[in-house]
C-alpha cells in the first residue's frame, strides 16, 4: 500500500512544484536566477511567521517534496499543508491530490498506513536537518565547527587534493548565492555535536536513535558527509568517507547509514526528460564533480557493479541511452561487461555506449588534469555497444589471428564464428550488426569471412541452439525417469513415459506449444483492442458503385500493389506516403526500395509534395537547385520552392517521420529490420517497393518471406504495403489470371492492380505554355479484400509525370 502512495506522491509533488506560485501565494515565489527552483519574495517563513530575513524560503526542482527555509530549516509539503490548512493526518493526502490534480489510489488507507507515512515525512525532515548541519560545519562562515582544524583539513583535501572549487560545495547560506552549486558536501564533527544540534531543533532522543544508525567510526575517521538522495530528491541516508584512506587499508573507504538501500538508488539521479542520455560512473565524488562543472546528467553506481535494483531505476527513468564510464582498472572493465549484460537482460530497447578512459583512472581525474572539456569530449565520443564488442573481440582474438595463415583460414573461422555469432545474436538490430561487422571484417576478410558467411552461420547457429535447449529438456526428462526407476515408483515411470514427453512438447518454449494452453479473458480482449492502432488515412477516395468511400489502410494488414513494369508503382507509393503524412502528421513511415538510389526517391517524394511545375524537367531542375541554389534566387518561384523544400526536410525527414532505405537487404535482414522498428516504436506504416528484387539473392525464399511478413504485420499491427511487377496486361483482367506468387494471393489482406494509360496509343493534352503538362489516366482497382469491404472499388486519377503527382479526376 505504501508503495502505491509513494508512486502517487512522486507524480503529485512534481505537479505541485509546476504550479508553486499559484498554490503557495503566501511566499510570492519567483524563479531563482539559477533556474533551479523558486525563491520567496517576502518575509514569510515556513512556520507561518514573518521574520526579518527577506527571500529565504526556497522550493527546489530537485526536491519537490518540501521547502527549504534558511532561517527555519526544512519542511515537507505533507507537514506544511497539515500545518497551514490545519488538517488531520487522514486529510493531508486528499489535500495533496486536490492541489496536484492527481487522484489518490483506489485502495483505502488504514491507520497503520497513515502512521507509516507520517513517520516517513518526519524522517525526511530529520535527515534534511542533519544534512544542513553537516554542510554548515564544513563551510558556513559563522559556524564554530567550520573553523576547527578538522574542518580545515577536510576543505584542504577537497580543494587541493581533489581540486574541487570551493564554490562547488557551498550552498545559499554563504555569500555565493548566485553561483552556488548543488554539490552537497559536509563535515561530520561527531555524534555528540550532531545530537546536541538535533535536540535544539526539538527532535527527541528516541527519534534520533531510530532514524540515525551510523557506524562508530563515523565522525571519527570518516568525516566527509555525502547525502544519498533518491530520484525524488529525498535523503535516504548518508555516505561518510575517510579522506586519509589508502589502498590496502583494512577499514573501508566509505561507511554508510545502516539500512541504506544503495542497490536501489543511482546516486545523483533526479527526474529526467524522456530520451536523455545517462552517464554512469563508479564514484560518488566523480558524479558530483562532473555535474558541478556542467557535465550532466552523470550518476554514480557506488561501486564497479551495477545492481538489478539500479537497472530498474534506469528503466523507470525512461532514458534513451546509457553511457558507461567506469574506472580504468580491472574491476571497472569487468563492471562494464556486467553492466551491459544486466542492462540488455532487463531493458531490451536501450542504447548502450562505452566511454573508454586510457590515460587516467576515472572521470574525476580526467576533469582534474585535463579540464571539463576533455570529459565532455570523452562522453560525446563514446562508442556504441556494437563497436565496443567488435574491438573487444579483436583484442581477445589478436594472438589467434596473428598465428594463422591464410591457408588455415577454415580452421580459424571454425574457432571464431561461434563467438561472432553469439555477439550478433545479442545485438538484435541490423544497424548494430553492421557496426560490429565494420570493425571486424576489415581484419578478417583475408580469411574469406564476409556478410553472407555470417548470415548463414547465424541462421544455422540459432537453429542449433534451439535444438540443444530441446535436447537438454529431453535429458532432464530421461533423468527423472531414471530416478523414478531407482525408487521403484512404477506409477511415476508409467506417467513419465506416457505423459512426460507430451508435457515436454507442450511446455517447451523452443517449440512454441506452450501458447496452446494460453487463455484469453474479456479484459485481455478489451486491452488488445484498446492497444490496436487506428487505420491510416491515405487521402484517396474510392469509387464503389454510385458512392465514394474514404480509403484507410487497416492496421495489421499485408497489402499488395500489382502492375506491369513501368506503370508507376513507385510514383503511386510516393503519392501514398505524402498523402498519409499530410493527413496524419504524427505518423512514421519507412520506405524500403531496391531499384533506385535514395537521392532519386527523395526527389520524387519532394516533387510530389511541392506540386509545382518548376521546369520542363522537374527532376533535373531539383538536382541543379540543390547543387547550387543561389543561381535560382532571381526566379519568381524561388521563395515558395525554398520555403516548401525546407519545410519538407525539417518536418518529415529530420523528425524521422519519413525514412527511405535503399540498402541491399536480404529477406532475413528485412524481416529483422521490421521487427526492430516495431520493438523501438519507430514505424506506423512500412512500404516495400518491388519486393521481388529481394528474392533474387534468396532462392526459394519467396513463400517463406511472404508468410513471415504476414505474421509480422499481424503481430506488430503495422500495415505493410508491397509492390510487385507482373508480366501481364492487367487492365480489366480477372484477378486470378495475374501471374504472381500463390502464397501472396492467399496471404495478402488486400490486393490492388494499377494501370497507367501512358502506354496506350492516346493523344496527350499539351498546354499552350512553355512548360509541358503531360497528363496520364491512372486507375487503381481493389481485386482482393478481406478487411475493409473494398472489393471491386476503383480509384480514377490523373497523373502529372513532371510533378510525380496523382490528382483526383474532376
Amino acid at each position: 500500500m505504501i508503495t502505491d502512495i509513494q508512486s502517487f506522491l512522486d507524480e503529485a509533488y512534481h505537479r505541485i512544484y509546476a504550479q508553486a506560485p499559484k498554490l503557495f501565494p503566501e511566499f510570492d515565489f519567483r524563479p531563482t536566477t539559477q533556474g533551479s527552483g523558486y525563491r520567496s519574495n517576502n518575509h514569510h517563513k515556513i512556520d507561518g511567521t514573518e521574520g526579518e530575513a527577506f527571500g529565504v524560503v526556497y522550493y527546489y526542482a530537485a526536491t519537490p517534496f518540501g521547502f527549504k527555509d534558511y532561517t527555519r530549516g526544512f519542511i515537507t509539503i505533507y507537514n506544511y499543508l497539515k500545518q497551514r490548512d490545519q488538517l488531520e493526518d487522514y486529510q493531508v493526502l486528499g489535500r495533496i491530490a486536490e492541489l496536484s490534480g492527481k487522484p489518490l489510489p483506489n485502495q483505502s488507507l488504514n491507520r497503520a498506513d497513515k502512521e507509516e507515512y507520517r513517520k516517513q515525512a518526519r524522517q525526511s525532515e530529520l535527515l534534511e536537518a542533519c544534512n544542513t548541519f553537516f554542510v554548515n560545519c564544513l563551510s558556513h562562515k559563522n559556524n564554530k565547527l567550520a573553523q576547527t582544524t578538522r574542518a580545515e583539513q577536510l576543505r584542504k583535501y577537497l580543494t587541493e587534493d581533489r581540486k574541487f572549487k570551493a564554490i562547488h560545495f557551498r550552498l545559499p547560506e554563504t555569500k555565493h548565492v548566485k553561483t552556488s552549486s548543488k554539490m552537497e558536501l559536509g563535515f561530520m564533527p561527531g555524534w555528540k555535536a550532531l545530537m546536541a544540534h538535533l535536540k535544539q531543533l526539538e527532535y527527541t532522543t528516541q527519534e534520533i536513535q531510530e532514524n540515525l544508525k551510523f557506524n562508530r567510526a563515523v565522525g571519527y575517521t570518516h568525516t566527509l558527509a555525502i547525502p544519498y538522495r533518491n530520484i525524488m530528491g529525498e535523503i535516504k541516508g548518508f555516505a561518510f568517507r575517510n579522506i586519509y584512506h589508502k589502498k590496502g587499508d583494512k577499514s573501508p573507504k566509505y561507511l554508510y547509514s545502516v539500512g541504506l538501500k544503495r542497490s536501489s538508488i543511482l546516486f545523483g539521479l533526479r527526474r529526467m526528460k524522456a530520451n536523455q542520455d545517462l552517464v554512469l560512473v563508479e564514484g560518488l565524488l566523480d558524479a558530483m564533480n562532473a555535474n558541478a562543472n556542467g557535465l550532466e546528467p552523470v550518476v554514480a553506481i557506488g561501486s564497479a557493479s551495477l545492481s538489478i535494483g539500479q537497472v530498474d531505476v534506469i528503466l523507470r527513468s525512461k532514458v534513451r541511452s546509457v553511457t558507461l564510464c567506469l574506472d580504468n582498472d580491472n574491476a571497472g572493465k569487468l563492471g562494464v561487461d556486467h553492466a551491459i549484460k544486466k542492462l540488455q537482460e532487463q531493458i531490451g530497447r536501450l542504447e548502450i555506449y562505452v566511454a573508454q578512459l586510457t590515460t587516467v583512472k576515472d572521470l574525476d581525474e580526467l576533469i582534474t588534469k585535463q579540464g571539463i572539456e576533455a570529459a565532455q569530449n570523452l562522453i560525446q565520443s563514446a562508442i556504441p555497444l556494437a563497436v565496443y564488442w567488435g574491438e573487444k573481440f579483436l583484442s581477445e582474438a589478436k594472438e589467434l589471428i596473428a598465428i594463422q595463415s591464410v591457408k588455415k583460414a577454415s580452421k580459424l573461422l571454425d574457432q571464431l564464428l561461434p563467438k561472432i555469432t553469439d555477439i550478433e545474436l545479442k545485438l538484435k538490430d541490423r544497424i548494430s550488426i553492421n557496426r560490429f561487422r565494420a570493425v571486424i571484417l576489415p581484419v578478417l576478410e583475408r580469411f574469406q569471412l564476409n556478410p553472407a558467411v555470417l548470415d548463414d552461420n547465424i541462421q544455422r547457429h540459432f537453429h542449433d541452439k534451439q535444438q540443444q535447449r530441446y535436447l537438454g529438456l529431453l535429458l532432464r526428462l530421461h533423468r527423472r525417469i531414471g530416478d523414478a526407476i531407482a525408487l521403484g515408483n512404477v506409477a511415476e515411470v508409467e506417467r513419465l513415459y506416457t505423459k512426460g514427453f507430451r508435457e515436454l512438447k507442450v511446455n517447451a518454449p523452443e517449440l512454441g506449444y506452450h501458447q496452446l494452453k494460453k487463455t484469453t479473458s474479456w479484459s485481455d480482449l478489451q486491452q488488445q483492442l484498446k492497444n490496436t492502432p487506428t487505420a491510416i488515412p491515405t487521402g484517396f477516395q474510392w469509387q464503389l458503385g454510385n458512392k465514394e468511400q474514404t480509403w484507410d489502410i487497416p492496421p495489421g494488414t499485408l497489402n499488395a500493389l500489382l502492375a506491369p513494369s513501368g506503370h508507376g508503382k513507385t510514383v503511386f507509393l510516393c503519392n501514398l506516403l505524402i498523402n498519409v503524412l499530410k493527413n496524419k502528421p504524427d505518423v512514421k513511415i519507412h520506405f524500403f526500395a531496391h531499384k533506385e538510389a535514395k537521392e532519386q526517391l527523395l526527389l520524387k517524394c519532394l516533387n510530389t509534395f511541392l506540386e509545382m511545375d518548376l521546369d520542363e524537367n522537374n527532376h533535373q531542375f531539383l538536382v541543379n537547385y540543390f547543387q547550387n541554389p543561389s543561381q535560382y534566387e532571381t526566379q519568381s518561384d524561388y521563395e515558395l520552392l525554398s520555403r516548401k523544400s525546407k519545410w519538407f526536410f525539417t518536418n518529415y525527414l529530420q523528425n524521422s517521420q519519413l525514412q527511405i532505405h535503399t540498402e541491399n537487404y536480404t529477406t532475413r535482414q528485412l524481416l529483422q529490420a521490421v521487427s526492430y522498428l516495431w520493438q523501438t516504436k519507430s514505424a506506423d506504416l512500412i512500404l516495400i517497393d518491388d519486393y521481388q528484387q529481394l528474392l533474387l539473392n534468396d532462392a526459394n525464399q519467396g513463400a517463406n518471406f511472404e508468410w513471415q511478413l504476414y505474421k509480422l504485420s499481424q503481430k506488430t499491427k503495422i500495415p505493410i504495403f508491397l509492390s510487385q511487377s507482373v508480366q501481364t496486361n492487367i487492365n480489366n483482367v480477372n484477378f486470378f489470371n495475374i501471374k504472381t506468387h500463390e502464397t501472396l494471393n492467399s496471404l495478402a489482406n488486400q490486393i490492388f492492380t494499377l494501370w497507367n494509360s501512358k502506354l496506350e496509343n492516346i493523344n496527350l493534352d499539351l498546354s499552350k505554355t512553355t512548360r509541358i503538362k503531360k497528363k496520364h489516366k491512372v486507375s487503381l482497382k481493389c481485386v482482393k479484400d478481406n478487411q475493409g469491404g473494398l472489393l471491386g472499388a476503383q480509384l480514377f486519377l490523373t497523373h502529372f509525370p513532371n510533378r510525380d503527382k496523382l490528382y483526383k479526376i474532376q
